[in-house]
């Protein structure tokens, strides 16, 4: 059952199929982690912060990417 749905769910990049919207921008997203992600932006949570210079950021790969 678990593939079945990851299967689907992973159809939906290929299809361009975007089910999930951001209920305060409607962005669409084909993933509802991909929305939850997007969700950081408007709650402004940055939880991952740079030891160095202490600037915050919503994703961990957005914190190693600079």
């Amino acid at each position: 059952m678990q593939q079945t749905v990851l299967f689907f769910m992973h159809m939906n990049i290929h299809l361009g199929m975007k089910p999930y919207a951001c209920q305060m921008c409607g962005t669409r997203f084909s993933n509802q982690g991909a929305k939850h992600n997007h969700m950081r932006i408007h709650s402004c949570a940055s939880p991952f912060a740079c030891s160095l210079c202490k600037k915050a950021f919503a994703l961990e790969l957005s914190l190693k990417n600079t």
